[in-house]
């Protein structure tokens, strides 16, 4: 049991976390792509995909402060931060991103994209967490 507005905290850590984890595959298959000369274009799709992910997350982030907020008890378990539906969609994303590392025709040209987009957008929305945690201090 944790401090419940420390439940911000936490998430925005853990949000950093895996968007800088997720982020570093996109540019390690970025890296590994290098010189070839469709790369800006590339990383035009990566702002999109980025640009998408952080509407998405702000959105998020904003929902599951508010919840967080509204606890009444002083302490709460890191697994009240979420709803059954947001549980269940992680759930989906971590699945689909397992998926996607199987498949045979992903290439690193999706790797680079989407996962420089999504990381950078997980990142986004850590420090919106951190922020909004920084403001209720």
């Amino acid at each position: 049991m944790i401090r419940t507005r420390n439940l911000l905290l936490v998430n925005g850590v853990i949000w950093l976390a895996r968007g800088l984890r997720i982020l570093l595959t996109g540019l390690g298959a970025y890296q590994r792509l290098w010189p070839d000369s469709r790369m800006p274009w590339w990383w035009v799709i990566s702002l999109v995909i980025f640009a998408g992910f952080f509407l998405m997350f702000r959105k998020v982030v904003a929902r599951y402060s508010a919840r967080i907020l509204a606890f009444t008890e002083p302490r709460k378990s890191i697994l009240h931060t979420f709803s059954l539906k947001g549980y269940l969609l992680i759930a989906f994303m971590i699945g689909l991103g397992i998926t996607f590392r199987h498949l045979p025709g992903i290439t690193d040209v999706f790797f680079a994209t989407f996962y420089t987009g999504l990381g950078a957008g997980l990142i986004s929305a850590g420090i919106r967490f951190l922020l909004c945690w920084k403001k209720q201090k």
